[in-house]
């Protein structure tokens, strides 16, 4: 999501969202804590349980790596536009992307290109190429609609 969110979203809307971010990021460490966001949520509703339970509820729904921070990726496809993003032609344009060989399926190695400064093993690619499989389809690809249901699945 955040590849795709790099290569599709207007600069614009990054730099908005990147203002924000660096708003609420009081200390400018990079990632925003419970204790900042809390700062701004209680600055504007004046009540500290509805502040609390606010920003444990964004935070249940948005820390994905549980680090107790949102970085700015978290932060980034919170905020973005997804009906915009998620929109056929650029699902397609991304797709196509991903799928150097043209096969209509990306392959493990196709995602690795795109992903080259992550430490994923062979084995956790796999994984990930599993995630968008169907159980009648195994077959270490992932075709456009599975990769549409990955994007879209929590929408």
């Amino acid at each position: 999501m955040s590849l795709m969110i790099e290569y599709l979203m207007p600069q614009e809307e990054r730099d908005k969202i990147s203002q924000t971010f660096y708003k609420i990021d009081l200390n400018n460490d990079g990632k925003i804590s419970k204790a900042e966001l809390y700062q701004q949520y209680l600055a504007r509703s004046g009540d500290q349980n509805q502040a609390k339970q606010e920003v444990d509820k964004i935070f249940s729904q948005l820390d994905i790596n549980e680090n107790q921070f949102l970085d700015f990726n978290e932060f980034l496809i919170a905020s973005c536009n997804k009906k915009a993003l998620f929109k056929e032609e650029n699902l397609r344009n991304f797709f196509n992307k991903l799928d150097r060989n043209h096969s209509k399926q990306i392959s493990a190695n196709e995602l690795k290109i795109f992903f080259y400064n992550t430490n994923l093993s062979s084995s956790d690619w796999q994984q990930v190429i599993h995630l968008g499989e169907k159980k009648q389809e195994l077959n270490n690809k992932i075709s456009y609609q599975e990769f549409v249901s990955l994007l879209t699945e929590n929408e």
